[in-house]
């Protein structure tokens, strides 16, 4: 066990008294208050903070490494799985043609999603876990949750507005025969 000892800044300091080798993570600082009977109390609180350092090299790697391979995850999936899921094909309707259009975009989702993933978990989760090896696996999961978030997103849109102009499309030519069917009866 570490030699602790208090020293004369009122820091607890681990070594052997002669020299400050380290400081713990603990600092006190004392506060007093007056009694009903007049006498004083004091007490100590105690200061916690977190003494584990990460150094600067540790956390750009972490970066560097998990934002390279969240895009890598992005490429690889669409590869393997979203080229058959956004294929795309000789369009013969203009529905068709927007959804080859939707269809070419698939590539840089998939690249996109894998990149935002590990982002969001880097941001939001990385530091809790001092940048070790399980956030960058927990990193590249997160990876997967936004492709598949941004694929999802991106198939949804797609056939949102194939059926907003399949509905549109169909309203049109229903018009145009009303019309034709008023312009028979009155003339």
């Amino acid at each position: 066990m570490a030699n602790l000892y208090v020293g004369s800044d009122g820091v607890i300091h681990s070594g052997n008294g002669n020299g400050v080798q380290g400081a713990v993570a603990v600092t006190t600082s004392t506060t007093g208050r007056t009694n009903a009977d007049g006498s004083h109390s004091t007490y100590s609180t105690g200061n916690y903070n977190n003494a584990y350092y990460v150094s600067t090299v540790r956390k750009v790697f972490y970066w560097l490494f998990t934002i390279t391979a969240g895009l890598l995850i992005g490429i690889g999936v669409y590869e393997l799985i979203g080229q058959s899921i956004f294929a795309s094909s000789e369009a013969t309707t203009t529905t068709e043609s927007i959804e080859n259009w939707f269809y070419s975009l698939a590539p840089y989702i998939f690249a996109i999603g894998g990149c935002v993933g590990s982002i969001w978990y880097g941001v939001s989760f990385a530091k809790d876990r001092s940048y070790d090896l399980g956030a960058i696996i927990l990193a590249m999961l997160s990876a997967m949750g936004g492709v598949a978030v941004l694929a999802l997103a991106l198939a949804i849109v797609c056939f949102v507005v194939a059926l907003i102009i399949s509905i549109l499309s169909a309203f049109f030519v229903i018009i145009i025969a009303v019309a034709v069917i008023i312009s028979l009866f009155e003339g």
